[in-house]
């Protein structure tokens, strides 16, 4: 092989693998080199945390941590049954006229009668967002009887870690998560599992592992079939170039510094076939982000019980948003099939 075709071959090798690791640095690092050498920080809206600084005034509000299998300390905000602050939270709600209605249907329930006590929804935030940014929907499955426990996944929030997950590894955690609160709580617990974006991914991924029978059902938002699937469709949305061979190199890279395959591992379209437990699959029809069709593919393609929950002018993770009452309506009676939903109770 005359060396000028060598030279070539050699040249879209390196260029290959150098374009691989800038997207490993930009998409996967949770601190890129890159944006930190440009001075550019990630801009969020900002986060509603009404309900968990109502919460932490009440005393029902605690950062807790675990140690995950591969030695990361992971951090989750949990909001929980404190029997010592019933009293305080009854004397409020009775002495302010204008939250009368609200404690009606949520914190009016008998301290000996209380579904939180065994209740538990374990929330999971999307791509570059934390658990601080959930308040809304723990707010949500706080109304409905659940006590919360919020998590930031590996590599963002207060939890350690130098890349993402992308709802692969962050799929272990979350059953990790679900150890915790049976260690803490009993072994008599309901687990319920929900995520959005990435989040949503993972507990999807999570449930074709050897997932815990406390955990009763899952309620995914707005996930992606696989990471390889979100990739190529972001690669060619967001920078209009070819998934090949960009994907592969990422996933080379990843293979190497954070032990997961892009193209082989965080399928949830694979997952889901395996799963046993009873999923609900919400998304926006039009989702640009994590596009609609791949809703489609992963509820035709859930082996287990199963209902889809669509909402119309909704984009990526706007689901509630766009129509909380039927949100809230479409999620509670799906959880109530599994768990004891607080009657009347609403956003």
């Amino acid at each position: 092989m005359p060396i000028l075709v060598l030279n070539l071959i050699f040249w879209i090798i390196v260029i290959t693998l150098a374009a691989g690791l800038y997207f490993f640095d930009t998409v996967i690092r949770s601190d890129s080199i890159i944006r930190r050498m440009r001075g550019k920080v990630i801009q969020r809206e900002p986060a509603d945390t009404s309900f968990y600084d109502s919460m932490r005034e009440k005393g029902m509000l605690e950062d807790v941590y675990m140690q995950s299998e591969d030695g990361l300390l992971l951090h989750g905000i949990k909001v929980g049954y404190v029997e010592e602050a019933e009293t305080d939270v009854e004397a409020e709600t009775a002495a302010d006229a204008d939250n009368a209605a609200e404690a009606e249907s949520s914190d009016d329930v008998d301290a000996q009668d209380d579904p939180r006590k065994k209740q538990w929804a374990i929330i999971c935030h999307g791509y570059t967002t934390d658990a601080a940014m959930m308040g809304e929907y723990a707010e949500m499955f706080w109304k409905m009887g659940f006590s919360t426990l919020s998590v930031d996944m590996r590599g963002h929030g207060d939890s350690a870690g130098t890349y993402r997950g992308m709802g692969w590894h962050d799929s272990f955690d979350v059953l990790d998560w679900t150890q915790w609160l049976i260690d803490h709580y009993g072994e008599d617990i309901g687990v319920l599992l929900f995520g959005v974006s990435m989040g949503g991914a993972a507990v999807m991924m999570a449930s074709g592992h050897d997932i815990q029978p406390q955990v009763r059902c899952i309620v995914e938002d707005c996930g992606y079939t696989s990471i390889k699937d979100e990739l190529k469709y972001q690669t060619k949305r967001r920078y209009g170039l070819p998934s090949f061979p960009l994907v592969d190199s990422l996933s080379f890279w990843t293979r190497i510094f954070c032990g997961y395959s892009i193209k082989k591992d965080g399928n949830a379209v694979a997952q889901v076939r395996r799963s046993k437990t009873p999923i609900m699959f919400i998304h926006g029809e039009e989702d640009d982000f994590v596009p609609f069709k791949m809703h489609r593919k992963i509820f035709k393609s859930a082996g287990c019980e199963k209902e889809s929950y669509t909402v119309k002018n909704a984009g990526h993770t706007a689901a509630m948003k766009t129509d909380r009452n039927g949100y809230f309506k479409a999620v509670s009676g799906f959880a109530g099939r599994y768990f004891e939903v607080a009657e009347n109770s609403h956003l």
